[in-house]
């Protein structure tokens, strides 16, 4: 994965016109103070962000706000099976457009892919317990999904979201811990059942201030 010249440079037309009018929005119209037609097609392609473009990765992986629950479609995007083999990046101290959706090409061949991911994360780096922990997929069906989650022996309670389809993959669910939190040091066994091939992972998480 990369970055592309041509598509930094409209990603950062739409930084600008984003900026420049100090809001977001995926269809810019022709009276935006210094409008672009380069920016604007940006504009439909991106996730949007009104902070600089390293900060906005935590922000889309969160994915935080009564709007992006829905969906959770920054964070797919970001790990959908379609992100690339280029992407563009544009960005001002205060907006900035990161331009995923540029191809429907199937990039990755991975069945499914989680986040937290399995193996040992960064609680900082992953820590999703208040919008959840998401599992997407373009080939396996999540809609009748059955979530566990165990830490050792002891199962833990979630609560479980089917995520709106097409959003960088066709197939997304998300599910929130209940009564407990992610903790460092600790080991989380996740099973999905219920749907055509089970999928089970293990997620470590450290702590990394």
């Amino acid at each position: 994965m990369s970055d592309n010249s041509l598509m930094n440079q409209q990603a950062q037309s739409c930084a600008l016109m984003m900026a420049a009018n100090n809001k977001l929005s995926h269809q810019p119209t022709s009276d935006w103070t210094c409008f672009d037609p380069v920016g604007a097609s940006s504009a439909a392609l991106s996730l949007l962000a009104t902070t600089q473009s390293t900060r906005a990765i935590e922000l889309y992986m969160l994915d935080s706000g009564s709007g992006n629950l829905a969906a959770i479609a920054h964070r797919r995007w970001i790990l959908s099976n379609h992100l690339g083999p280029a992407i563009g990046i544009g960005s001002t101290s205060t907006h900035s457009c990161l331009q995923v959706a540029n191809s429907s090409n199937t990039i990755s061949a991975k069945s499914w892919a989680a986040w937290p991911p399995p193996g040992i994360v960064p609680l900082q780096a992953a820590n999703v317990d208040s919008t959840g922990w998401t599992v997407q997929s373009d080939t396996i069906d999540l809609s009748t999904a059955a979530v566990t989650v165990q830490e050792g022996s002891t199962s833990l309670l979630v609560s479980v979201r089917i995520l709106a389809s097409g959003y960088g993959s066709k197939y997304a669910i998300a599910f929130t811990p209940d009564g407990w939190s992610s903790t460092p040091g600790r080991t989380y066994t996740v099973t999905i059942s219920g749907i055509s091939q089970t999928i089970k992972y293990t997620v470590t998480f450290a702590n990394c201030p």
